[in-house]
């Protein structure tokens, strides 16, 4: 950031510029893409189901209440988001970009045949996939592993957010969070 006319003041010379150089320090649970703050927070799956009241410290120290639309379902990768929530957008002192909250629907390890029984009768049927071709000599069929991509692969993602956001989407489902900030 360059301020002209506020450096160094040499007798019969013009005072020349102040600059000032910013370094972003990482943070532990957000990371900034442009004006807006992205934040990963982990829900179970009853809360993703049920509905889910997920509070946030803000980096300016306020707790922010983000509550799921009522009815709905939180999906493994939903953002929720909330317009003004995050960092100044440069040359305006009131507009400020937004905190978008991404959600990781955690699994149960296991579920008791209780449960199992309680979950079939109140889950309605998903319809069943197509059956596949059967596997022969030159066809066989695909393998398919799950990871977790690394918080770099994360960044990079979070970076292609904006670019696809001209076409509505936002590399997820995107929600508006009913709650605002309290404190």
């Amino acid at each position: 950031v360059a301020h002209p006319g506020m450096g160094h003041h040499a007798l019969g010379a013009r005072p020349g510029k102040l600059i000032v150089v910013l370094r972003e320090q990482d943070h532990k649970d957000f990371w900034r893409h442009k004006n807006d703050l992205v934040l990963v927070r982990k829900i179970s799956l009853r809360d993703a189901l049920c509905g889910a009241v997920v509070e946030v410290k803000h980096l300016d120290g306020r707790t922010l209440q983000l509550k799921a639309p009522l009815n709905e379902i939180i999906r493994p990768g939903t953002f929720l988001s909330l317009s003004g929530e995050g960092m100044p957008i440069p040359g305006s002192s009131t507009r400020r970009g937004e905190l978008l909250v991404k959600f990781d629907v955690e699994m149960p390890g296991s579920l008791s045949p209780e449960a199992v029984k309680v979950l079939r009768e109140v889950l309605p049927d998903v319809p069943a996939a197509p059956k596949q071709p059967e596997a022969t000599a030159d066809k066989k069929p695909a393998s398919f592993f799950l990871s977790h991509p690394s918080a770099e692969t994360m960044r990079r993602l979070e970076r292609d957010l904006h670019e696809e956001e001209q076409g509505g989407r936002r590399g997820g489902q995107i929600g508006r969070a009913a709650g605002r900030g309290k404190g």
